[in-house]
């Protein structure tokens, strides 16, 4: 649900960075770049004029600049020693050798790095850069199907700082590695992201709630194998959760929903992508039990019905996100309402509507 730490928003004035690779009069004062919405403009050159105009420069996204290659990276890592953070989301490491070019040289500074693997990177190669990196607190990696448990096992203590980990294809890891990250993190996690994967059951997030009791941000996606249980054990030992994720798990029913609502009261965003099994029976109670909550995203469930508490939650949440059939009957049902308090109409109205 989530990606990227957080960080003050503002950052160089796009006039400025539009200047590159001539001087940035501004360069040496720079902290922050957001570069991801021009991500057709920005390339190894603009890199490597930042990197040397910019030196102090602490946080960069260049989430999906697909024209920046590793080596444009590497030359930024080697000119910026105090990056605190990089989200290199699309940036694709093509295998070992380019990863190891992405980070040239240790960056000590470095707390919070996103990343985009492919199936050639080795689980050998991803450590030996995460050894670069003692003060890593937060590590977002994308196509990390290579990794075992013994590496990520070998991570861990590798990093012993970190606090924020989410592994999106994860195929390989087993319940040892949940069973690693409750005894050798514990208390100190605070977010976790764990995607796909056939071997985590039940029990295993009962492993984790019951030691990790800090966390206040869980995703679980495409976990085939969890049910109810898993939700029950959140809701039980998870009491401090903001963020909770649950993506096309397929065994999670209404019960496992209203358990959550009656265990996790802090909860402010809340996902069922593609939970198939859930009616517009388990939103009654989200809607009583959860009042702060103001993201929730019902895609791709089997929910139609534009139930009194489905049109609460999508008045009052501020990102609602269902299928195009609920929010059709979200809207009309809003329409009939409308006009039986303006116009008195007791009984329903035929009409056409149009929704564009």
């Amino acid at each position: 649900m989530r990606r990227g730490g957080s960080c003050s928003p503002t950052a160089i004035p796009r006039r400025i960075l539009r200047s590159a690779p001539t001087p940035i009069v501004y360069g040496p004062f720079v902290r922050e770049l957001f570069l991801s919405e021009m991500q057709n403009e920005i390339n190894d050159k603009v890199l490597d004029s930042i990197s040397i105009l910019c030196p102090n420069l602490r946080v960069i996204n260049i989430e999906r600049c697909h024209c920046v290659t590793p080596l444009g990276v590497g030359k930024l890592v080697h000119h910026c020693e105090f990056l605190e953070q990089m989200d290199l989301t699309g940036i694709k490491a093509a295998d070992d050798r380019t990863l190891k070019r992405m980070f040239p040289t240790p960056t000590t500074t470095l707390k919070n790095l996103s990343l985009t693997l492919s199936t050639q990177v080795t689980g050998g190669g991803l450590l030996q850069i995460l050894k670069k990196m003692p003060k890593l607190e937060r590590i977002w990696v994308q196509h990390c199907s290579m990794l075992t448990d013994q590496c990520a096992q070998d991570i861990l203590h590798t990093c012993p700082e970190l606090n924020d980990i989410s592994l999106l294809d994860c195929r390989m890891l087993t319940g040892e590695t949940i069973t690693m990250l409750a005894t050798s993190i514990g208390v100190r996690l605070t977010q976790l992201t764990l995607g796909v994967s056939d071997h985590i059951r039940d029990a295993d997030i009962l492993t984790l709630a019951r030691a990790c009791p800090n966390l206040t941000g869980l995703t679980l996606a495409l976990l085939r194998h969890i049910t109810d249980a898993s939700l029950s054990a959140i809701a039980s030992n998870l009491t401090k959760l903001a963020e909770l994720g649950i993506f096309s798990s397929h065994h999670i029913t209404n019960t496992g929903v209203q358990r959550i609502a009656d265990g996790c009261k802090k909860l402010e965003r809340l996902c069922l992508y593609d939970c198939r099994a859930l009616t517009g029976e388990a939103f009654a109670a989200v809607e009583s039990g959860l009042a702060k909550l103001d993201y929730l995203n019902i895609e791709h469930c089997r929910v139609i019905d534009a139930t009194p508490e489905l049109r609460r939650l999508w008045k009052r949440c501020r990102d609602f996100y269902a299928s195009k059939t609920l929010l059709n009957a979200l809207h009309v049902a809003d329409l009939m309402e409308h006009a039986s308090n303006c116009h008195g109409f007791a009984r329903p109205m035929q009409m056409t509507i149009e929704i564009i």
